[in-house]
């Protein structure tokens, strides 16, 4: 498989430890060389586990915004983590 077409995986270990907005902030945005940007599979992932929209998940990315607590357990749930470490400010 070739580097550029290689996709990339998250790393739930990484979102164990940091809040949301700061691992969002990681991930590489899209280029020539990443025709799909890590960011908006990250963010597929959290639309299909929370059934949000597009923009309210982008929000909840950049920490415009904070998701009600019972969104926020469903995402701790899936990504193993617990709501205070994904939204260290809401709590």
């Amino acid at each position: 498989m070739d580097k550029k077409n290689k996709k990339h995986k998250i790393e739930k270990s990484n979102l164990a430890n940091l809040p949301l907005k700061e691992y969002y902030a990681t991930l590489p945005a899209a280029s020539r060389k990443i025709p799909k940007s890590p960011r908006d599979e990250f963010m597929a992932e959290i639309m299909a586990v929370t059934g949000r929209s597009h923009w309210a998940v982008r929000q909840w990315c950049l920490g415009n915004i904070v998701p009600p607590l019972h969104v926020q357990d469903k995402m701790a749930d899936h990504f193993g983590t617990t709501p205070e470490t994904l939204f260290p400010k809401a709590v």
